[in-house]
């Protein structure tokens, strides 16, 4: 069986291994990843887990660890409540941030690094940074 951590904002969320701390639960944790597509994480928090109100939309960093290697991180998309005062939690991976991107036409000759970073620069170009 493997181990399923999930961080948030670095402090340990949720762990498959210890189920000791049951303030420690996370309803119905979903990752999906694919390929050409930004990758996405959901999930429940109830109102009584010590982190509950320590999320913030588009601040709030999430990490999702399986067997000791990082699959994914990403940021607070999304946060409603149910009646039960549950929080049903939406993340997003790092290139989901480049969905609202546009980019003008460009022929590509270089490295693969040098192409992301290309695209990146036109992206921040058309951005603020944190206020």
């Amino acid at each position: 069986m493997s181990r399923n951590q999930i961080l948030i904002d670095g402090v340990m969320a949720f762990d498959s291994w210890d189920t000791s701390d049951t303030t420690l639960a996370l309803l119905s944790p979903v990752f999906k990843g694919a390929l050409n597509k930004h990758a996405s994480l959901g999930f429940g928090i109830p109102k009584t887990h010590p982190l509950a109100d320590a999320i913030i939309p588009l601040i709030t960093q999430v990490s999702v660890i399986q067997d000791g290697t990082e699959i994914f991180y990403g940021r607070v998309r999304k946060v409603s409540h149910n009646i039960w005062g549950t929080a049903d939690v939406a993340c997003e991976g790092p290139t989901a941030c480049l969905n609202d991107t546009i980019q003008p036409p460009w022929k590509s000759t270089g490295s693969d690094s040098r192409l992301l970073q290309y695209i990146l620069n036109v992206h921040n170009a058309t951005t603020t940074g944190p206020t």
